[in-house]
């Protein structure tokens, strides 16, 4: 968030020709990119830490061992957080133009660890919606992360 608002807010005066020669800044496009990226991000970190309380609600009771469908909770709404910062990265990305395509740029690095992330197995979303669909339903699943 902070690379795009620094890319939008000190961007040259020179008016993008494509959009009729209005500043990126002055654009509402930028600012909708804007506002919803920082309510996605918002959102991925409640989700985060409610997986961490749940987490923690299950680790200081020794006498409790939970349950695959409770793991899988957990396990969904820190993928699903991660969906959301996916998307971020993404949308920002997208609106931030080719020069953030550069070696240089922090952009390209931001939107490839992004995705580096998001493509390991433990981050899969559709495999964890299927997990916890089939825990939801009362269905067996031998997931190796339960």
């Amino acid at each position: 968030m902070e690379h795009y608002e620094d890319l939008v807010l000190n961007r040259s005066d020179r008016p993008m020709v494509y959009a009729n020669d209005v500043r990126k800044l002055n654009l509402s496009s930028t600012r909708r990119v804007l506002a919803e990226a920082s309510v996605k991000l918002e959102s991925a970190r409640l989700l985060a830490d409610k997986a961490c309380d749940l987490a923690w609600e299950i680790a200081i009771d020794s006498t409790h061992v939970p349950d695959n469908r409770a793991r899988a909770r957990i396990r969904i709404l820190g993928v699903y957080a991660m969906q959301q910062c996916l998307q971020v990265v993404d949308s920002i990305f997208m609106d931030s133009g080719g020069s953030s395509l550069h070696e240089r740029s922090p952009m390209q690095r931001l939107h490839r660890d992004i995705h580096a992330m998001n493509m390991h197995e433990a981050m899969h979303w559709d495999t964890m919606l299927e997990t916890y669909g089939r825990l939801r339903l009362g269905q067996a699943t031998t997931h190796w992360l339960l």
